[in-house]
């Protein structure tokens, strides 16, 4: 664990730590309201994670993109034989995929999500977009449960998955301004309010955006229900490993508040709204 290491790696933390925490803040936080044996490796996904989603938007063109995704796969695929990567956050998130026994198709099912995002084409069908929600967040859920020693109770399972559902849709809700601008369009056709706005004027971008924007988030809410539905069945401890889930409702009135410049303006909530809402979900177990 983080905690573990020498101190000539307090750099090293410093850095996974301050990542995690710029780039994945509600899984941040959430990592810090779990119990202290999972706290540190829960930071590391935080930051792999976290590093994951900016390729799509740091790149200007899509096989730059693909190849570092490749090379996390590589990376990863390869694990402790492969020797140390030079990343810190690889390095550390490979001791802890070995730490947990996790799985490596839910550890590289987020590069899947990256790579439909860097492609940038629309999702034609239901098989699609749901294989695209769990690899993006589902996934890392139940990574999370597995690293929280709740991957063997399976009455969770319904929790994390809808969990994961909700939070992944809820999230592409809030970067499609910024996808757009980067050439690319993500969104299943039955929710592309206005078809594809790639080669629109700004007046109809920003109405595309905002009417996606819309669906999605009833995408969101709807997995939000399913989750809250089957929470009460699952284990003690499930919420925390589904915890970022607990602010989706909040970004959904942000993204939809009346009067937003869709384009323009980004959907935020602010910082202690996010903390409260984390805090008193982790110790209500409601969500």
């Amino acid at each position: 664990m983080l905690s573990s290491a020498q101190p000539d790696d307090a750099s090293n933390l410093t850095f996974i730590r301050e990542s995690a925490r710029l780039n994945e803040p509600d899984r941040y936080i959430s990592a810090l309201l779990a119990p202290r044996a999972a706290r540190d490796d829960l930071i590391t996904l935080a930051a792999y994670l976290g590093e994951v989603r900016r390729i799509a938007l740091n790149v200007s063109e899509a096989a730059l993109g693909e190849i570092r995704l490749q090379w996390w796969r590589d990376v990863l695929s390869a694990g402790a034989q492969g020797g140390l990567s030079g990343n810190p956050i690889a390095d550390e998130m490979v001791r802890v995929i070995a730490r947990h026994d996790l799985l490596l198709p839910l550890v590289l099912a987020p590069l899947e999500a990256a790579s439909v995002e860097l492609g940038g084409e629309t999702l034609s069908d239901e098989i699609a977009w749901l294989a695209y929600l769990d690899n993006a967040e589902g996934a890392a859920m139940h990574l999370g449960a597995r690293i929280l020693a709740l991957a063997d109770r399976p009455t969770g399972l319904p929790a994390i998955t809808a969990s994961g559902r909700a939070y992944a849709a809820c999230r592409l809700a809030l970067r499609l301004p910024e996808l757009l601008a980067r050439g690319r369009w993500p969104v299943p056709q039955v929710l592309a309010v206005l078809g594809d706005p790639r080669h629109s004027i700004e007046c109809d971008a920003r109405a595309a955006v905002k009417g996606s924007g819309e669906k999605l988030c009833d995408e969101a809410l709807k997995h939000l229900d399913e989750a809250r539905a089957v929470l009460s069945t699952a284990p003690c401890g499930t919420t925390i490993a589904i915890l970022p889930v607990a602010v989706v409702a909040c970004y959904a009135k942000a993204i939809t508040r009346p009067g937003r410049d869709a384009l323009r303006q980004p959907a935020q909530i602010a910082p202690l709204t996010r903390i409260l809402k984390l805090w008193w979900a982790s110790k209500t177990g409601r969500i």
